[in-house]
């Protein structure tokens, strides 16, 4: 029974093992997949029964250094970079059952980051015995697996690049940690990371402090056959970022709570991208303003020629001819790509959405929406027709605005010192001040008389349409000079155009007969001679 035991968990251990090598080779297959910036060029797997090791040495950009290199050379220059850049990855797998005896997994593995030896001994003062990047994988029986990763902190002081002052920069990295989870076909991953601290301070005054850096992301692959285009969710976030220079070290700018989220939803056939970039707060010096968002969408986007546009511009990285800038190459093999899925994109009628652009200061908010749409466009018609765009394009809008806020702007406005205004009297800055209300009130009123703002008390809004080539304000035809719309409708363009074309046809016909007529009067003058 205990020799039974053995040779059963003995061979698990084989097949488990087996098993965490091919895990490990859909995963290099899928990074190369998605990246073909990144080649292998050296992989050794030593297997054991209930162990193994294997190194994996990368090389990145190594066509494009090697472009770059050929270009120098042919200029007589020395190229920045001379050689690609190359990362050794020494990975120690545990095979289950029982990897280790430790745990229930298919497979532990863990993978460090290791540096060459010409950089090696260098590291080696800032980090010590610890690797500059660390990875622990647990490969659950079902091939998901659950990851957690970590770069170490460090602190370093180097001197001015230029060598000509006596000036040194300091850097103080707190760290990086991190978890991941994936799924057995790597079909959808999802993955949170913090970074507590990152300052930068200069012996001149210099500073920059990042504070509460994270990162999260839940993503999945839309196409089996095509690993460049992920559905999902990602968002980034810095806590603060504050800066002071040698000019203004009584009055550092301060960036409070930046967040940019990105939404990928899809079906299948069709992605969305919703994307909002946000501010919680500015602040330089006593001024501040805030929050802020700049929100934009775009819908309805064809994701398989989405996905083939993606994956050509990607293959640039391979391609050394393209590399080095040959137009008639790139013209081959990108403008194809571009034109026929272009194509399936603008069939599809795509909208664009400027779903928010605010701010605000303790006086009131100022906010813009937009939608601009264009239904389906034959790409080839609009290029010989330029003005189906007109008849095509569909936009609306809507202006919201505090009064009280800009006028607060005018009477203290925000950096006056950067603008040469701290220079003038009390006396001259409230003239210039007031001077400015005075016109802005004025070009309120006469707006508002005209129909294209309308007041609430305080707030000001205006509704923006552009539809059949005319552009309207609060439902009113927009003239601001009082003159009839240089656009009537796109519809009406065309057949002036094509009553230009009728007549350019009848003055070529006319011209044509002159031309005979004068033939037939030099052939009478010969007679008459």
């Amino acid at each position: 029974v205990i020799v039974g035991i053995g040779a059963g968990y003995t061979a698990s251990a084989w097949f488990f093992g087996k098993q965490a090598e091919a895990n490990l080779s859909a995963q290099y297959d899928h990074v190369l997949e998605t990246a073909s910036y990144i080649e292998i060029v050296d992989r050794d797997y030593q297997r054991g029964i209930f162990e193994s090791d294997e190194t994996l040495t990368l090389e990145l950009f190594r066509q494009l250094i090697e472009t770059m290199s050929k270009q120098a050379d042919d200029g007589g220059q020395a190229a920045p970079i001379d050689k690609p850049l190359r990362l050794t990855i020494h990975t120690h797998i545990q095979h289950g059952p029982l990897p280790g005896f430790s745990s229930l997994a298919a497979a532990v593995i863990d993978s460090e980051l290791v540096l060459p030896e010409e950089v090696k001994q260098d590291v080696a003062k800032l980090l010590g015995d610890k690797s500059p990047f660390s990875e622990h994988t647990i490969i659950h029986y079902d091939g998901t697996g659950y990851a957690t990763f970590t770069s170490p902190k460090f602190e370093v002081t180097l001197p001015e690049p230029t060598g000509e002052t006596n000036n040194v920069l300091n850097i103080a990295w707190q760290g990086i940690d991190g978890e991941m989870t994936f799924s057995a076909d790597l079909k959808h991953t999802s993955m949170k990371a913090l970074a507590p601290l990152l300052t930068l301070s200069s012996s001149d005054g210099f500073n920059i402090r990042l504070s509460d850096m994270r990162i999260e992301g839940d993503q999945q692959r839309i196409f089996d056959d095509i690993a460049l285009l992920f559905s999902g969710s990602q968002r980034l976030s810095i806590g603060e970022v504050a800066m002071t220079s040698p000019d203004n070290q009584q009055k550092p700018l301060v960036l409070k709570q930046l967040t940019y989220d990105i939404d990928l939803p899809s079906d299948g056939t069709f992605i969305d991208l919703n994307a909002r970039l946000g501010m919680g707060n500015l602040q330089f010096g006593e001024d501040s303003i805030g929050p802020l968002h700049f929100d934009y969408s775009i819908k309805h986007l064809h994701a398989r020629a989405l996905a083939e546009i993606s994956q050509a511009f990607m293959g640039l990285y391979s391609d050394p001819a393209l590399l080095a800038g040959d137009s008639e190459a790139f013209a081959a093999q990108i403008m194809p790509v571009l034109s026929t899925q272009g194509a399936t994109i603008m069939n599809n009628a795509p909208e664009f959405h400027l779903d928010r652009v605010s701010f605000a200061n303790p006086h009131g908010e100022a906010s813009l929406t937009a939608r601009v749409k264009l239904a389906a466009l034959d790409l080839e018609e609009a290029a010989a027709n330029p003005f189906l765009l007109i008849s095509k394009l569909e936009a609306s809008g809507e202006l919201r605005l505090q009064e009280e806020m800009i006028l607060e702007m005018l009477r203290n406005p925000p950096g006056k010192e950067e603008m040469g205004l701290s220079d003038l009297s009390p006396e001259e800055l409230e003239a210039q001040s007031q001077m400015m209300i005075e016109q802005f009130q004025q070009q309120v009123a006469m707006l508002t008389e005209q129909g294209y703002v309308i007041r609430e008390g305080q707030l000001l809004k205006s509704d923006l349409e552009f539809k059949e080539g005319q552009l309207l304000v609060n439902g009113i035809p927009f003239t601001p000079l009082g003159e009839q719309p240089i656009i009537e409708d796109g519809a009406a363009w065309q057949e002036d155009d094509t009553a230009l074309q009728e007549d350019g046809a009848v003055l070529q016909e006319d011209a044509a007969a002159l031309q005979e007529d004068g033939a037939a009067l030099q052939e009478n003058g010969a007679t008459l001679q």
